[in-house]
């Protein structure tokens, strides 16, 4: 039931809570309170006055973020808690400012999860009977048990579940109650973090999705958090931390960032304290984790000292590590090159591929400012260094992000057109047109989509498509989110006032609906892609139509025409004859291509993992996990033959200063390769090290898939014998693998525990030894799998087909009169 991080809990009484923040503080956050009630009703879409908000709404939302799960409050309880405030919750509370409400059912819930926890101590203080026949309950509870018996049911099993998937990584039975108690030890340590500003936010966020599912609060620790993530750079060290218990981890260290360059950290370090260069230290095993990232923020070329130490050893370890302007690679346009041929006998089409993460930038968006359209044209011009035949635009994992980016972005193909309208309830729309300049890129543009396609991915797409400039490719329709939101800074208009704000945070307002260029909301709909890909098997994904409180579609009426070619213009324009042409490829290439099918078989097999319904047997649950195993690695040897003969290379492409860090990061690998031995750089750095043309590539052990190779533990254990001159056998190595596969967090200590469990059992092992022997073990994978080579090759099935079609639509381009579409045709697959 419970899943990572709690929602909340506490054991703070509520009153005690309001204490803390003293008289002056409460009494100006209650003046807060009220000011977003009437922004609220003054700039929502809907119009909706907040006093037509049933008072069960508001407490059913915050229910649902406490116990989103229904994980400890049952049926009976919510109801006695809906009672409790079902006629004074907005006319003797919220009204007035006072979010006592928000404390005392906090303080029930903290009662319930205190209790529940007490519960689950005595459950896992003995072994659970894991023979049942009985279903495993893998559902989403989103309905709450009707009592306390069936909340014992529910958690019992859930218990039951938990052990056994620490059973079938090879913990015996005390170590898997030991480590799943320990999950619950985590929870704990959440509920002594707890905060009343944290609580504050939690109701007013909830209170506002009452009237649509964006509408949102933060705080104002988490308005700053935000604004750091649109704008894709900070200062800082470059390391992700992660609390387990009450201990706070180094889960991830950037590449290229400061804490890779200048100190040892490494995956799995606990974190102890932090100071910034002489000052004195301040512990961290009681910070939330925002406020140990805001202590590892801070002005570039300022230092901090870290002081932390490795999972089972005593000595502690500092390290000062100058803070730098970081660049968030993940979270940048990223891009590459490949050369795609469309049949045998045909020449290769030289095809681009760009990844956008989001539609980052900044309001202001002034020169200096890093933004999704900047970095989309700087790929663009590198990769039109030699002529591109097509380009494909990846936008599957793309929430969204500016309205104001795509619109740019779009200028970047289209000329001089209207991207979308956006209107406000009873307003005239506004229509937001691209630049009237020569575009970017005039050739075939192919946009990749998915169901997570969201936002202003989708208002990117959509008037692409409606303007006949892309094809759009995927699963069926896009996420549908068609509204849009403005952010209002609460304290801003009373800065030169008396009244004290710095505890004021931001509101998210759903203020208006986008419009495609023709009138068709997106709201709801989505872009329907026109040509569809397979879909993977399971249960559908969530789309916006699925959430509460959605606001509704709709149309305007528009005669917008397309965008039609100028004479002479050679843009690439989608043509009926095209489209039809596209369709009957990508048809005959998903229905026969060896490669869709183990697209499918591998799809098929994932979602087999996730099935709702299993055993409680640990008997049966072992053969089950056996024969997955097997298939598992019966598919990856056909992947690695396929890639053999048919994985395509990718020249890869970056904006110039994510290059800057891609070069030091690869400097620094390569000198550490240079002056340490294998065995030193597992040991330090907790990676796979793979030579290849003259440069070193390092991949995080977390990044591995371990669980196929343990089809391969003869060898493997050959490889362990080798290194660690010590004998091991195929079947400990491949129970160690097996295990190392299942873990959460691959950090060093944890690899190098279940290599102690399995492989040095009974024996008086040495962590050299140990390590020597899983370095050269590690050192085999590359030849075991391409997936590992250090030369990056396209095998996502998806993607290559889109470029596919990106390069035949090369191969038969035509450019149209200027009178080819009429405003009266039909655009295709609008929604």
């Amino acid at each position: 039931m419970l899943c990572g991080s709690p929602a909340w809990p506490d054991t703070t009484k509520p009153g005690d809570l309001t204490a803390q923040l003293g008289h002056g503080r409460s009494q100006s956050l209650q003046r807060e309170a009220r000011l977003i009630v009437d922004l609220l009703q003054n700039y929502h879409f809907s119009g909706r006055p907040f006093r037509d908000v049933p008072n069960d709404e508001i407490v059913d939302r915050y229910l649902d973020a406490l116990d989103p799960k229904a994980d400890f409050f049952t049926t009976t309880e919510r109801a006695a808690l809906r009672r409790r405030f079902n006629r004074t919750l907005k006319s003797v509370y919220i009204f007035r400012g006072d979010l006592q409400p928000a404390f005392e059912i906090f303080d029930r819930f903290s009662a319930r999860a205190t209790a529940r926890l007490a519960w689950i101590d005595q459950q896992l203080a003995q072994p659970l009977t894991l023979t049942a026949e009985e279903a495993s309950p893998e559902t989403d509870n989103s309905e709450p048990p009707k009592d306390e018996a069936e909340a014992d049911r529910r958690w019992r099993r859930d218990l039951q579940e938990m052990i056994l998937r620490e059973r079938l990584a090879g913990y015996d039975d005390d170590e898997a109650r030991r480590r799943t108690a320990e999950k619950f030890t985590r929870y704990r340590a959440a509920l002594r973090a707890m905060d009343p500003l944290t609580i504050r936010e939690s109701f007013i966020d909830a209170t506002l999705r009452c009237y649509d599912p964006h509408s949102g609060y933060f705080s104002a620790e988490s308005a700053r958090q935000f604004s750091l993530a649109m704008g894709a750079e900070t200062a800082g060290v470059g390391i992700a931390i992660e609390h387990e218990g009450e201990q706070t981890l180094v889960t991830e260290i950037s590449p290229g960032g400061p804490a890779d360059l200048q100190s040892d950290l490494r995956p799995g370090d606990i974190l102890l304290a932090l100071a910034p260069a002489d000052e004195k230290w301040t512990a961290t095993d009681k910070l939330r984790r925002s406020a140990i990232s805001a202590l590892l923020r801070g002005d570039a070329d300022t230092v901090v000292r870290v002081k932390f130490k490795r999972p089972g050893e005593d000595a502690e370890r500092i390290t000062s590590i100058r803070r730098a302007l970081l660049i968030q690679t993940d979270e940048r346009a990223r891009g590459a090159v490949c050369a795609v041929t469309t049949a045998p006998g045909e020449p290769a089409r030289r095809v681009g591929w760009i990844v956008l993460p989001s539609f980052y930038g900044q309001p202001d968006n002034g020169p200096d400012a890093v933004s999704a359209t900047k970095d989309v044209r700087s790929l663009i011009e590198q990769m039109q260094n030699e002529p591109l035949d097509g380009l494909v635009m990846d936008l599957r994992d793309n929430p969204g992000g500016l309205l104001l980016e795509a619109t740019s972005l779009a200028g970047l193909f289209i000329r001089n057109a209207t991207i979308i309208h956006a209107g406000q309830l009873g307003k005239e729309p506004l229509a937001m047109m691209s630049d009237d300049a020569p575009p970017a890129y005039a050739g075939p543009v192919v946009i990749l989509t998915s169901s997570r396609t969201a936002s202003a991915g989708e208002a990117f797409a959509g008037a692409m498509q409606f303007h006949h400039r892309a094809v759009v490719v995927g699963d069926e329709t896009t996420f549908g989110k068609g509204s849009m939101q403005i952010y209002l800074d609460l304290a801003k208009p009373y800065a030169q006032s008396e009244t004290d704000t710095t505890d004021w945070g931001t509101v998210r307002v759903t203020s208006e609906r986008y419009y495609l260029p023709d009138g068709h909301a997106v709201q709801g709909a989505g872009i329907r892609s026109d040509i569809v890909l397979p879909a993977k098997p399971g249960n559908p994904a969530r789309r916006e139509a699925d959430l509460e409180h959605v606001l509704p579609g709709g149309t305007l009426a528009l005669a917008q025409p397309p965008l039609a070619a100028a004479p002479g213009d050679q843009t690439s324009i989608v043509t009926p004859a095209l489209l039809e042409q596209l369709q009957a490829i990508a048809q005959a290439h998903t229905t026969s291509l060896p490669e869709w099918d183990l697209w499918r078989r591998s799809s098929q097999l994932e979602a087999a993992r996730a099935e709702l319904n299993r055993s409680l047997s640990l008997t049966v649950r072992e053969e089950d996990f056996s024969a997955r195993l097997s298939e598992a690695a019966e598919l990856r040897r056909a992947w690695h033959a396929w890639t053999q003969t048919d994985a395509w290379d990718l020249v890869q492409q970056d904006v110039p200063d994510v290059q800057k860090i891609v070069a030091a990061h690869e400097e620094a690998v390569t000198t550490r390769a240079a002056q340490l031995s294998p065995v030193e750089l597992l040991q330090q750095r907790h990676a796979l090290h793979s030579e290849h043309g003259g440069k070193i590539r390092e991949i995080p052990l977390g990044r591995i898939e371990f669980l196929p190779f343990v089809a391969d533990a003869a060898q493997l254990a050959s490889a362990f014998t080798s290194g660690s001159n010590r004998p091991v056998t195929a079947e400990a190595l491949g129970a160690a693998l097996r295990e190392i596969g299942c873990l959460e967090r691959r950090t060093h200590h944890e690899v190098f525990a279940a290599l102690r469990r399995h492989v040095a059992v009974g024996e008086d092992w040495t962590e050299g030894e140990l390590a020597a022997g899983f370095a050269t073990l590690l050192g085999v994978l590359p030849t075991l799998d391409a997936q590992l080579s250090a030369r990056p090759r396209l095998t996502d099935v998806p993607l290559r087909e889109a470029m596919r079609l990106a390069a035949a639509w090369a191969q038969h381009r035509t450019t149209p009169p200027a009178n080819a579409r009429t405003p009266d045709s039909p655009a295709p697959a609008s929604p």
